[in-house]
């Protein structure tokens, strides 16, 4: 009974949150296609780990002006062009090679102290990894974050359930 009440409080934290804006769908019809609050002026550009084959978000937000700044070693590029789309053929991860470039390191490279963020990603799995390196100096930087949780049914494990309790303790120490 008790780790079915720890569970049901965690699950909770999942609940929809009134804001100031209006929700808004980008990007594809199914998959691919978010809501996100629309809260999309002063400076915003977006930073997208894993693009796979459907990036309708990020064009629609080139569409508006926004710089979409995007990273995938298992693509060659994106499936669609724009003067507003910057391209890194690197997966984002825990190390730098070949193939991997930090979250740290990727951020670095790309943003303005002007800019604020959208940070889009949909990793695979890999945002187990990721997502406890995020520093909060960086999260912070992100106005709106879309996320999807790949293995999510992990959370019934000791394990799994103690990784994604830090990851929404860390995500939600300043975001809703």
């Amino acid at each position: 009974l008790r780790k079915e009440k720890v569970l049901l409080n965690f699950l909770y934290r999942f609940r929809p949150y009134e804001t100031n804006h209006q929700l808004i769908r980008l990007g594809e019809v199914g998959d691919g296609g978010y809501l996100i609050p629309d809260d999309l002026d002063d400076n915003l550009a977006c930073i997208t780990g894993g693009v796979g084959d459907l990036i309708g978000f990020e064009y629609d937000l080139a569409q508006r002006g926004m710089n979409c700044y995007m990273a995938d070693y298992s693509v060659e590029k994106p499936p669609l062009s724009h003067k507003k789309f910057y391209f890194e053929k690197k997966f984002i991860g825990t190390k730098n090679d070949d193939v991997n470039i930090k979250f740290k390191d990727y951020f670095s490279k790309i943003s303005k102290s002007s800019e604020d963020y959208i940070l889009k990603l949909d990793i695979e799995g890999d945002e187990y990894k990721i997502l406890p390196l995020i520093t909060e100096e960086e999260l912070l930087r992100m106005r709106i974050i879309v996320l999807e949780f790949h293995y999510f049914t992990n959370i019934v494990t000791p394990m799994g359930f103690d990784l994604m309790n830090l990851i929404m303790d860390k995500l939600q120490k300043n975001h809703t």
